[in-house]
């Protein structure tokens, strides 16, 4: 279960980041404050969160502060390699299940 990064190009990350007006789709997924949680629980749920700023907080610190920069290196290699996953051909021999919604 993945997004079909096959498909995906840079016009479309460009769309997602005006939609969320940012400057880059490193700072959308791995924020540097914690109001970008927020943005990221909405990005997921399509909801907007009205848990306390607090949470947001002590979640930033605990989980993306320690390893901003290396999260975001990992953002950066995956989009530096969109092309090789568009040119990439999937051969499954196997019965998949695809649900999209």
């Amino acid at each position: 279960m993945d997004a079909p990064v096959k498909y995906i190009d840079s016009a479309d990350i460009n769309t997602v980041m005006g939609y969320f007006n940012t400057t880059s789709i490193e700072e959308l997924f791995v924020p540097a404050k914690p109001e970008g949680i927020k943005t990221l629980l909405y990005l997921a749920t399509g909801k907007k969160s009205h848990l306390p700023k607090g949470v947001f907080k002590s979640f930033h610190e605990e989980v993306y502060l320690k390893n901003l920069n290396q999260m975001r290196c990992m953002i950066t290699d995956i989009m530096g390699s969109l092309e090789e996953y568009q040119e990439r051909e999937y051969k499954l021999e196997m019965p998949i299940l695809l649900i999209w919604g």
